[in-house]
């Protein structure tokens, strides 16, 4: 299997943290093959590999593309399912329902059957969920074995989630963001469409570990008027897009699967962890195969549900946790099969996309009485990499744009805000100057400008260990003319990727981004551009035209 440059990259770095540290992390956003990864991390491991997971879906998926891989079918380790640790040659690859490692067998658990000196690699899936005692108590077992490494697999964890998280790994060997497959063309853009519902108040309710307190926040999400709220304002924006509800409670996706067929008889169907399986199993079938528009769900479709033509996901379930935001959304991410893959350039699958038949995907949030809250939406998960400020301008743009009938270009929000408070810097900075004597000695800001010809944020938004660049990295920025020496590792290492990715794609270098930032031109723009303009410049004195 042929992987994607950013999968390879990922490998790379995975490979190289393994060799620094015992245990790392990879953070890949939904829909872009994380699967993929762990599987070819699996295939180069010298000994054997466990990989756990929580759910059957992420199970049955990790085997399969363990399969695909390497060639060898992988042993499962879940309730009455066994692995062949008895016979002469035991499969390379477990895949274990974390539950069920757990179980005693009478004085023992159940991972005790698996000696851990025989592992070279411990993989963890969805790992935000790896600080559990569960987690830990497998992890504990095979770290018996120092040459046992740890890597965890997870779309971009939650602010709140890394504190914790550092406490398990080390160090983030490769990190994608939502906003960075979006712009190579690998995912759909996501599109924010916010609805104001007047009787939502959530100004009132309490917090539990984070996010809301999930029985005052189901008690206002099951009134009457909220649930034909949100009724009302999916059926009058979804189109024929296939649609994906998100509940916080059972009663909730009932209720308002019911509430959607008055509207149109046998669009809709709900699902929970209440469905018996083979009900379940039927219902995700009969979805995608079109059988019905609406699936309305409760905690179900987060993790390890793939269903690519869904266009519209609407968050009925309001969070204040990011990672769980971006597990809903990135539902929806997904282009349709066949779309980009064989494609070398993001501009030839950004063009695959928009002419086919999913061009995007719509995410309807519903904006009420937040109160002291912050609740996730779009601008959190694209902002990533951006200030807080920035994104907090970027949701205030959004929610000033609410019952708009027209899907709102989130990117350009953020770049917008970006734009205005660069300008209320710049204006601020020009007050401090006119107070102070000309003729003072110029000041130099130093490397960090780097950031501002790429156009890149100077801090990190996580606090894990970064490994610092090795010397042939240094060597490549030092040929790039890229000041980094008097950086931290998290910053050499941002301008390295941010220089690399430039070179792959054709994009102007950083001599070529820095001129044309002197002069007032965009940076975003291929090698070949950037020269044409420099070389305007230079024919011109070096003077704008």
């Amino acid at each position: 299997m042929k992987l994607r440059p950013y999968q390879q990259d990922a490998i790379d770095g995975i490979c190289q943290a393994l060799r620094e540290c015992d245990s790392t992390l990879l953070c890949l956003p939904t829909g872009c093959g994380k699967t993929v990864v762990f599987a070819s991390a699996a295939k180069i491991a010298k000994k054997r590999v466990m990989v756990i997971a929580h759910r059957d879906e992420l199970i049955q998926q990790g085997a399969a593309k363990i399969h695909s891989v390497t060639g060898e079918r992988p042993n499962i380790e879940k309730a009455e399912q066994y692995s062949n640790e008895r016979t002469m040659f035991p499969s390379k690859c477990v895949v274990a329902s974390v539950q069920t490692l757990n179980a005693r067998m009478g004085d023992v658990r159940r991972f005790d059957r698996f000696d851990p000196h025989d592992f070279s690699l411990l993989i963890i899936d969805e790992a935000h969920h790896a600080v559990a005692n569960s987690y830990r108590n497998v992890i504990e077992h095979f770290q018996v074995n120092s040459g046992c490494k740890l890597l965890g697999v997870t779309a971009t964890p939650d602010r709140s989630d890394e504190i914790a998280l550092k406490e398990v790994f080390e160090s983030v060997a490769y990190e994608y963001s939502l906003l960075d497959a979006t712009k190579d063309g690998w995912l759909v853009p996501v599109r924010s469409m916010p609805a104001r519902i007047l009787d939502l108040d959530f100004s009132a309710v309490k917090d539990v570990a984070g996010d809301f307190h999930q029985g005052e926040l189901s008690e206002i999400m099951e009134r009457e008027g909220n649930l034909h709220g949100v009724a009302d304002e999916t059926m009058r924006r979804m189109g024929d897009r296939k649609v994906l509800v998100f509940c916080v409670s059972v009663s909730q996706s009932e209720l308002l699967a019911e509430i959607f067929d008055r509207h149109k008889p046998n669009c809709a169907r709900f699902i929970s962890g209440d469905t018996p399986p083979e009900e379940r199993r039927q219902l995700l079938r009969d979805y995608a195969e079109g059988r019905f528009q609406i699936l309305v769900n409760c905690m179900v479709a987060t993790e390890g549900f793939d269903c690519p033509d869904i266009g519209m996901v609407v968050v009925a379930r309001p969070t204040k946790s990011r990672s769980l935001y971006a597990q809903m959304v990135g539902r929806g991410t997904r282009p349709l099969p066949n779309t980009v893959d064989g494609l070398e350039s993001p501009e030839e699958r950004r063009a695959a996309i928009a002419s086919s038949r999913k061009t995007d995907c719509i995410v309807l949030d519903f904006c009420g009485n937040a109160g002291k809250h912050s609740l996730a939406s779009l601008p959190d998960i694209l902002g990533g990499k951006l200030p807080d400020e920035v994104v907090k301008r970027a949701k205030q743009h959004q929610e000033e744009s609410a019952d708009s009938d027209q899907p709102l270009d989130v990117v350009s929000l953020l770049e917008q805000a970006e734009r205005e408070i660069e300008e209320e810097e710049k204006e601020r900075r020009d007050k401090e100057r006119r107070k102070i004597v000309i003729g003072k000695a110029k000041v130099s800001v130093g490397e960090i400008d780097a950031f501002s010809v790429y156009g890149l944020p100077s801090r990190a938004r996580n606090t894990f260990r970064v490994l610092p660049l090795t010397e042939g990295q240094k060597e490549v920025l030092r040929k790039q003319g890229v000041p980094f020496e008097r950086l931290d590792p998290w910053q050499q290492r941002e301008l390295f990727k941010e220089t690399v990715r430039r070179f792959k794609q054709n994009r102007c270098s950083f001599r070529q981004a820095k001129l044309l930032k002197r002069f007032g031109h965009s940076t975003d723009c291929s090698f070949d551009e950037a020269k044409a303009v420099i070389d305007r410049l230079a024919k011109n004195n070096w003077r704008q035209e």
